[in-house]
């Protein structure tokens, strides 16, 4: 089942003054609409609070849960706990402003949408805040059950050990080093 991006688009148009929240769940089928194919599996849960006024909309979100990826070194699935927040400030109906802008200031992005815009798209924030709270290095040092494959980790102990093997000191190291005790 494909997740529809319709439920991220928000008719700001249609809202009354005040605040609005909704939530989501998302799951694999909402990074593939990305052809992000990092993402082995996904459950994780949006909330979205917004606070519409006449010429502003505050958007704050926060995504939790799971994002499945490969381990970075022995390659079996691990799932990552995700938590991220966004803010988003939408400026409407701003006459000046010839074409839409963007700019962020103090983690806070703000969104000038033209005099014709009826909405906008969540989306593309949402995904990127979920793969942004993502750990830079991708392995299972720091879980508490290590799913390593076992295999794998012989084989690279081996080529590693290999590796150190075949490299051999050159010996104009050894005159540099000297010279550096000297």
């Amino acid at each position: 089942m494909s997740f529809d991006r319709d439920k991220l688009v928000v008719e700001f148009v249609k809202l009354k003054e005040g605040q609005h929240q909704f939530s989501h769940s998302l799951d694999l089928s909402f990074f593939e609409l990305f052809d992000y194919s990092e993402i082995l599996n996904a459950e994780l849960e949006l909330k979205v609070n917004l606070e519409k006024s006449s010429n502003w909309i505050h958007v704050q979100f926060e995504v939790t849960g799971t994002l499945q990826q490969h381990c970075g070194r022995c390659l079996e699935p691990i799932d990552f706990p995700v938590h991220g927040q966004y803010k988003l400030i939408y400026r409407l109906n701003s006459e000046e402003e010839s074409e839409q802008r963007q700019f962020e200031d103090d983690g806070v992005e703000l969104v000038y949408l033209l005099p014709s815009a009826i909405n906008f798209d969540l989306s593309q924030t949402v995904f990127e805040t979920a793969c942004f709270s993502l750990p830079m290095l991708k392995n299972c040092d720091n879980l508490e059950n290590k799913p390593c494959n076992d295999q794998m980790i012989q084989k690279l102990d081996e080529l590693n050990s290999k590796n150190n093997e075949e490299t051999s000191v050159d010996p104009r190291w050894d005159k540099l080093k000297d010279l550096i005790k000297k």
